[in-house]
């Protein structure tokens, strides 16, 4: 027959290290050893023991496998493959309802795992869009700060500037009382910033100066310009008019010589009334009086017009002139 380990359920074998508990029963060194670590009692009859009180047993085997496989109850064979494959059985069960739970289980946490990938996936998205705002609210936040210090900025350059602007233009009091409100370094820069802007101011007033002074030599340049181009005009007008009158001057005088030269020979008085009254009405005579009235006419302009114009050297020859012509129209009428 064959010894059996309780513990483990295997056959002793020769080269089995085998112990025995003080209540008599056997098992391998190792098993029992392990045992005892758990509990110290005996596996088979729970009486206590321990660890110091196990004895080692040699025994010696026979190898007969005849008489062994003959002293070998086949019941017992059969009862502990009945066992084992109970607890298969068992454990087939256990381990089947254990899978169904275990799927149940693993469908809910997929369901749940899709639920926290929605989640995720959503709440990624707003981290996004919160980045997002947070990198256009750091911009804003920066251009906010710039415009922060260069509006600081701005006012301090303000408050230079009207403590300039009273140093400058205030009365002696408020220019003692803001040289007294500032600092002495605060003072020497002031009156670096005005001397540099009096001696900009300087040059800006050179430079204007001089382009004044330009502008008045283009002036006076234009103006003599303008005087030689009125002169050379007025004297082109008196040549022309002197030589209108001299013509006028000659017309007159050769009708006068006609009219002479008529009166002498008699031929005005044989003349008949209406002839004598178509003569008197002749387009000679009407362009004659034509020419009279509109030369006095002229002369009257220009006397009216060199009244205005006394002053002007030009404008008292023009008239000394126009006497002239007057005073030799006035003899020949008389003459007449």
């Amino acid at each position: 027959m064959y010894i059996v380990c309780t513990i483990c359920r295997d056959n002793f074998i020769q080269s089995d290290d085998i112990s025995v508990t003080p209540c008599g029963h056997v098992f391998h060194l190792n098993c029992l050893s392990r045992w005892l670590m758990r509990s110290n009692s005996c596996p088979e009859c729970r009486e206590e023991t321990s660890q110091e009180k196990i004895q080692r047993l040699y025994v010696t085997f026979v190898n007969n496998e005849t008489s062994s496989a003959d002293s070998l109850s086949t019941q017992e064979r059969i009862d502990s493959l009945k066992f084992q494959v109970m607890l298969n059985e068992r454990n087939i069960k256990y381990y089947t309802t254990k899978s169904k739970t275990l799927e149940k289980q693993n469908a809910g946490l997929r369901q749940e795992v899709r639920k926290v990938e929605s989640e995720m996936n959503k709440k990624n998205s707003t981290i996004y869009l919160l980045k997002e705002q947070m990198k256009t609210l750091k911009e804003k936040y920066m251009e906010h700060e710039a415009l922060k210090c260069k509006l600081s900025q701005k006012e301090k350059e303000i408050e230079n500037l009207k403590i300039v602007k009273t140093l400058l233009h205030g009365s002696v009091i408020d220019a003692e009382e803001a040289a007294e409100k500032t600092d002495r370094d605060t003072l020497i820069a002031y009156v670096k910033a005005m001397k540099r802007d009096m001696s900009t101011n300087a040059k800006q007033w050179e430079l204007l100066y001089k382009h004044t002074k330009k502008c008045h030599s283009l002036l006076a340049e234009i103006d003599s310009k303008i005087l030689i181009t009125k002169t050379t005009r007025d004297k082109e007008y008196i040549n022309n008019m002197t030589d209108t009158l001299h013509g006028i001057y000659k017309m007159e005088k050769l009708i006068t010589s006609n009219l002479k030269a008529c009166k002498h020979f008699g031929i005005q008085n044989s003349i008949p009334n209406g002839q004598k009254k178509l003569y008197e009405n002749s387009p000679m005579d009407v362009q004659e009086t034509n020419a009279k009235q509109e030369t006095r006419t002229m002369m009257g302009t220009m006397v009216n017009n060199s009244a205005n114009q006394e002053k002007c050297p030009i404008s008292k020859k023009r008239m000394k002139l126009v006497s002239a012509v007057l005073h030799v129209s006035a003899d020949d009428n008389s003459e007449m």
